[in-house]
């Protein structure tokens, strides 16, 4: 994740708040376990764990989802578009004759898309 944080897009700023949770949970442990209360530091070492995992199995596919949303399909999208004006163009008439508002409300799905890419919950 260090290496190519662009690969994480807006998501980035999400998983380091949980990593920053997951780092408080443990320290929580710590504590709990120093002071003589095993049984609940293992509780929250269960829980740490399971949120480690889950943090985990996220951050190996937030990469692809965020290449996929920001540049496989907008370039998808794009060359649908162009191809669809280059038909116009050669006077190929469509039966569908909203294939304008059709493309813009996929661009606008793409960016909620993207948008909500970010928000994501672990335990």
């Amino acid at each position: 994740m260090a290496s190519n944080p662009d690969a994480y897009g807006r998501a980035l700023a999400e998983i380091q708040k949980q990593m920053e949770n997951i780092e408080s949970d443990f320290s929580q442990f710590v504590t709990l376990n120093s002071s003589g209360d095993p049984v609940e530091a293992a509780e929250i070492l269960d829980k740490t764990e399971d949120r480690i995992l889950a943090l985990t199995q996220i951050v190996e596919k937030v990469p692809a989802i965020v290449e996929d949303l920001t540049e496989k399909l907008p370039d998808q999208l794009e060359d649908l578009e162009s191809g669809y004006r280059k038909l116009l163009e050669t006077n190929y008439h469509f039966i569908e004759t909203d294939l304008e508002a059709r493309f813009q409300q996929l661009r606008a799905s793409l960016k909620r898309n993207e948008e909500k890419s970010c928000g994501f919950g672990v335990g």
